[in-house]
């Protein structure tokens, strides 16, 4: 944390030290929270909360173009991060990266969506 608030002092704007920051500030608690007392309830609902903190995760997910590349999408997809995954697509069609593989890839992310909500 105090290395994040140092890159706070050196670029008062840098939108990923922040959200980092907000995220330790705010992150612990629930970290705590999450505990499974009963097994049967906790594993309907925990399949309900994994599936709603997928898409609520989305916006604190902070990811620089520099690191936006096709290994990322596929890294996100095995971790079943797919809307992080979508996400990075967007920054690559901003990088000019190649516009019939970030639609493939769409597609396959779209398709493994469909399944996983079935």
């Amino acid at each position: 944390q105090k290395s994040w608030n140092k890159v706070i002092d050196l670029d008062p704007e840098n939108r990923e030290a922040k959200s980092i920051l907000t995220i330790i500030e705010k992150g612990e608690k629930p970290t705590k929270t999450i505990k499974r007392s009963k097994s049967k309830n906790s594993r309907k609902s925990s399949k309900r909360r994994k599936s709603s903190s997928k898409k609520e995760e989305g916006p604190q997910l902070a990811i620089s173009p520099r690191i936006a590349t096709f290994t990322m999408v596929n890294v996100l997809k095995n971790q079943k991060l797919f809307y992080q995954a979508l996400d990075v697509l967007d920054i690559l069609v901003t990088k000019g990266a190649d516009p019939v593989k970030i639609e493939q890839e769409r597609e396959a992310i779209k398709d493994l969506i469909k399944e996983e909500n079935n």
